[in-house]
């Protein structure tokens, strides 16, 4: 099964995530190899990141939730935030002409990024009413990315949606000033979210 099956989108759901961590492990020897090599790693995660800090004298988080959640869970040793990004002028966009909302999603093309649940909430909207450009690439997860083109595509009518790619560091500020609304809709925790 590929991550971004149907397989492990249930599995992903909140209300089924706990139960299924325990059964899959627990069934790890009769599952097919590559469904049981992901359970004992899921099983084994927490055991392999504790060794492997116990060899550390300190660590930096790229951001305070993520300090504060390995703190929660005791994991390691000090922890240091260290925040990062990318510098662009952030000087005020002038106002926008009347026109449809613009979003955009800038990261993966991959299931835990979300970008499959911005389109499905966007299907919700008058298609006059909005515009979504989505930059990143199509070659991380092919499927994935078709699959969203389908829904995209699909949809009666179709969603107002562009694929634009990647695009060079120099290029953020400018593609940002075209969005009104720039959606992160992540599926997971964000440990180091560069576009936020």
């Amino acid at each position: 099964e590929r991550p971004d099956s149907a397989f492990w989108r249930i599995l992903a759901q909140p209300a089924v995530r706990s139960a299924a961590a325990v059964t899959a492990a627990t069934l790890a020897p009769v599952l097919p190899f590559s469904l049981g090599r992901d359970a004992r790693a899921v099983r084994d995660r927490a055991h392999v990141l504790r060794v492997a800090f116990a060899h550390c004298r300190a660590a930096f988080a790229p951001s305070a939730f993520l300090a504060e959640l390995f703190d929660a869970y005791g994991a390691g040793p000090p922890l240091f935030r260290s925040p990062f990004g990318v510098e662009i002028d952030r000087t005020p966009k002038p106002v926008a002409p009347a026109r449809p909302v613009r979003f955009g999603f800038i990261g993966q093309l991959a299931y835990h990024k979300g970008p499959h649940l911005l389109l499905q909430a966007l299907r919700a909207l008058p298609r006059d009413a909005f515009t979504v450009d989505i930059w990143g690439s199509e070659s991380l997860s092919p499927a994935y990315a078709r699959d969203l083109r389908a829904v995209a595509e699909q949809t009666v009518p179709p969603l107002p949606a562009r694929f634009r790619g990647t695009f060079p560091e120099a290029e953020m500020a400018g593609l940002l000033a075209e969005v009104d609304v720039l959606v992160m809709p992540s599926t997971w925790f964000e440990n180091a979210p560069l576009t936020l």
